[in-house]
């Protein structure tokens, strides 16, 4: 009734201010309710993408690295299953395990240590092994919502196992409530905004309904718009808006939201190419392996063909002849008489006794043919000794064991020692050799032995790859190295020469320009890897120049220390006297036998035992002037006999030799007091050691 009394204009304003809030009050409703739907359906869509791309990402994983390690399951390569895993997990903090699984469901290889080998039986690990295509699967792993994804594993075409990846879904559920929060408190915020709009209408009704469209409408617009693109995979969608400041907030969370989504997926995407990378670097490493592997069985079948064939032709060249032998006179005669294999006793014809008949040994082959043959052999018994040096070696330097005696050393006398070793291999092949004239002595600091085997290194590839009546020239020359006098030796050869793509691959470990032509000419592929490390170890440098049917010259400097003269180091002491005896202490018949022989031909006299456990007593015995050792015996070790021998006023002063296997002991039987002798030794080796004792004892 009050209303009809009032002016039509006041009724208007009435009706019209509450139609407005009403309407306002009700499209506010709609728009919260909808946004909320909306903000409910962005947020369940965008749970389902990011879940969707983490499952895909851990496909992706699972499956790659499924493929990679066919062939580390196939040949039971732990070691490398392990470090796949390790990388995986390591490298992505969402991964929060990586499990390969054998058919059985038993954990071959686990990111955490304490689960492998265990059978898994669980709901995971069932789907994992029964999925022929892989599965995925929510779990709670360790308190943590997970998703698990899978893979099969097939060798030769045969189901073998699975490899599982857990991947957090912590990110995926903060991320969705963190949007929920920061939307629930815009909409608290719009309808309190919503709330003051209406109470405000009821004074600017007029104006409030004339701009009311243009201010809430149009961002509402603009965010369903920006919805729906990306809906479609456009993830650079932005909502711009202006206006009321709460659409203004809601479209800022909506770009927040799209450019989380758009990071989320850039990470995905750049971890797959690190993913993709480190497996294609894998693959890189395992056909290196593959064909380094090829070559080492070839670099040792090789010369095992010769070492076992050639004693059989050489023992076939013996044979057994019938020998009478006259106990008085005797006398021997070789087969001729009738009665060989009868009863009777045959005379001697001299004095009439009766004679024995025994047999003797013969050889009925060519001499020449037989010398030529043992130099095969011994050729090819220094081929294998290079080879298992060389992945000695490779080992130390992998581990960082290698060390150098740096001294002055006479660069002539180097090159002297080692144009002797080299002329063989570069006769056989009619290569000319050129070694700098050093008149005068050329001292540089270096270690003698490994200076040596960098020129080995470096000639004997240069002999590998230059074609017969080739030539190959050593220079020495001085040089400035950063303000520092260095001494720089060039090899050129006249051979093949090196792509200028593999210059820099040829110091890699297992690298090969060619390995066709690499297992041609021989080696492990190893020998300039090492002989880059021991450059570097000297303070140097090396690198290669090289032109296609052009040749190659490999240049290395050494740092020059100082000028002093050749000390006592470089003095060659005199032969040892035939007098001076050796204990030997070798638990191996064969290994004493042969010690027995080398070291009595170079004018030693020579006492075997074979049961170390008399060792002791034979020494305290004979006191001999040195004693050799083994260190893998039964019932006492060389190392213990050692220790004993070294502990005893009687013997602690008699030098001992611990003839050795193992190529990484040296440090332990020098710390003992012993001198270290590797195996294989010649006569050689051992005079060698004997001379550097006795120059170290006098100084």
């Amino acid at each position: 009734m009050l209303a009809f009394g009032m002016p039509l204009k006041s009724r208007l304003i009435l009706t019209t201010s509450g139609l407005l809030v009403l309407v306002t009050l009700a499209i506010s409703s709609y728009f919260v309710v909808r946004n909320q739907r909306d903000l409910d359906e962005a947020n369940s869509n965008k749970y389902a993408m990011m879940r969707h791309e983490l499952a895909k990402k851990g496909s992706v994983l699972a499956r790659n690295v499924a493929i990679a390690s066919e062939r580390a399951v196939a040949v039971l390569d732990f070691l490398f299953l392990a470090e796949v895993i390790s990388s995986a997990t390591q490298h992505d903090s969402e991964i929060v395990y990586g499990i390969i699984l054998d058919k059985e469901g038993k954990a071959l290889v686990h990111s955490d240590a304490r689960q492998s080998g265990k059978k898994l039986d669980d709901p995971a690990t069932r789907r994992a092994i029964e999925s022929a295509d892989g599965s995925e699967l929510e779990i709670s792993y360790s308190g943590r919502p997970t998703l698990d994804v899978s893979a099969p594993i097939v060798v030769a075409g045969k189901p073998w196992g699975a490899i599982r990846f857990g991947l957090s879904l912590d990110g995926v559920n903060a991320e969705i409530s963190k949007n929920k929060a920061q939307a629930e408190e815009k909409l608290r915020s719009g309808l309190i905004v919503a709330g003051s709009a209406a109470a405000l209408l009821l004074m600017f009704a007029a104006f409030i309904a004339t701009i009311a469209s243009a201010q809430i409408v149009g961002p509402v617009d603009a965010l369903i718009s920006g919805v729906n693109r990306l809906r479609t995979g456009d993830l650079s969608t932005q909502v711009g808006v202006s206006g009321i400041p709460e659409f203004i907030g809601l479209a800022q969370a909506f770009n927040d939201m799209a450019n989380a989504i758009k990071e989320r997926d850039e990470a995905l995407t750049q971890n797959n190419r690190q993913l993709e990378k480190a497996l294609a670097t894998a693959n890189e490493v395992n056909r290196l392996k593959s064909e380094f592997l090829a070559n080492i069985s070839h670099e040792l079948r090789t010369p095992l063909n010769a070492i076992v064939n050639v004693p059989k032709i050489l023992l076939a060249e013996y044979s057994n002849v019938p020998v009478w032998t006259c106990p008085r006179c005797h006398a021997e005669f070789e087969g001729e008489f009738s009665a060989v294999g009868s009863d009777e006793p045959e005379h001697c014809p001299d004095d009439g006794a009766e004679m024995l008949l025994g047999k003797r040994t013969i050889s009925t082959g060519v001499p020449e043919e037989q010398r030529h043959f043992l130099s095969r052999l011994l050729h090819q018994g220094q081929h294998m000794l290079n080879v298992v040096n060389e992945l000695l070696d490779f080992s130390k330097l992998d581990a960082g064991k290698m060390e150098l005696h740096i001294e002055q050393v006479d660069i002539g006398r180097v090159f002297a020692d080692v144009e002797q070793t080299m002329q063989g291999l570069a006769a056989e092949k009619r290569l000319t050799v050129h070694f700098p004239d050093l008149a005068d002595v050329r001292l540089v600091r270096a270690d003698p032995v490994k200076l040596a085997q960098i020129l080995i290194n470096l000639i004997g590839n240069a002999i590998k790859f230059t074609p017969p009546n080739g030539r190959i020239v050593i220079q020495l020359t001085k040089r400035q190295v950063n303000g520092v006098v260095a001494d720089e030796i060039r090899v050129t050869d006249s051979g093949i020469g090196i792509p200028k793509e593999h210059l820099e691959a040829i110091f890699e470990s297992f690298r090969q320009v060619d390995s066709g032509h690499t297992r041609k000419a021989g080696g492990t592929g190893l020998g300039l890897t090492i002989t880059r490390h021991l450059v570097e170890l000297h303070g140097g440098r090396i690198w290669v120049d090289s032109e296609p049917n052009q040749g190659s010259t490999f240049t290395f400097y050494l740092p020059v220390e100082g000028n002093t003269s050749v000390g006592d180091s470089a003095a060659q002491p005199a032969a040892v006297g035939a007098a001076e005896l050796i204990v030997v202490v070798d638990d191996n018949e064969v290994q004493l036998e042969v010690m027995r022989v080398v070291l009595e031909r170079a004018k030693y006299r020579v006492d075997l035992v074979s049961n170390p456990l008399d060792a002791f007593d034979t020494v305290t015995r004979h006191r001999p002037d040195w004693i050799v050792l083994d260190v893998m015996m039964p019932q006492v070790s060389g190392v213990a006999l050692l220790k004993q021998l070294k502990a005893d006023e009687r013997t602690r002063d008699i030098p001992v030799f611990v003839a050795t296997a193992y190529h990484d002991n040296e440090q332990q039987v020098r710390s003992l007091g012993a001198l270290w002798l590797p195996k294989p030794w010649t006569a050689d080796d051992f005079q060698r050691v004997v001379n550097e004792y006795r120059v170290g004892a006098k100084s």
